[in-house]
């Protein structure tokens, strides 16, 4: 696992990061609670860090796309309050428990992956 965590490192530094496919990177080889919290917290901060790339990338400065910016902003605001009530109704289960980071974590990656998958064939 300690490799992982050393390959998702490297990517958060990575200036092609929009680019990087994240189908790969997941913690499934976590020996314990504490070390799968960390790697999915890891994985998270991945998957946010692509987003906001892949929006300035894709969105926020391309010109042909300054027209529909206004809508955009409307649904990508939409979108991560879904991602937010989603991945908080996840956890409700799990509150102050020692699963709870590594459920939310595992929410919004999962979320935020499909979201830019949806972003990269869209735009």
């Amino acid at each position: 696992i300690a490799d992982n965590f050393v390959v998702m490192a490297q990517y958060l530094k990575d200036e092609n990061i929009a680019k990087i496919d994240l189908s790969n990177l997941q913690c499934i080889e976590s020996r314990d609670q504490h070390e799968m919290n960390r790697c999915w917290n890891i994985r998270a901060e991945l998957a946010r860090t692509v987003l906001d790339t892949t929006l300035e990338q894709q969105l926020y400065s391309n010109y042909d796309m300054q027209k529909y910016l206004e809508e955009f902003k409307l649904t990508q605001t939409a979108w991560e309050k879904y991602r937010d009530v989603q991945c908080a109704a996840e956890i409700s289960l799990w509150k102050e428990g020692s699963m709870e980071s590594f459920i939310f974590n595992n929410c919004y990656t999962r979320l935020t992956d499909e979201r830019i998958k949806v972003l990269k064939n869209l735009y």
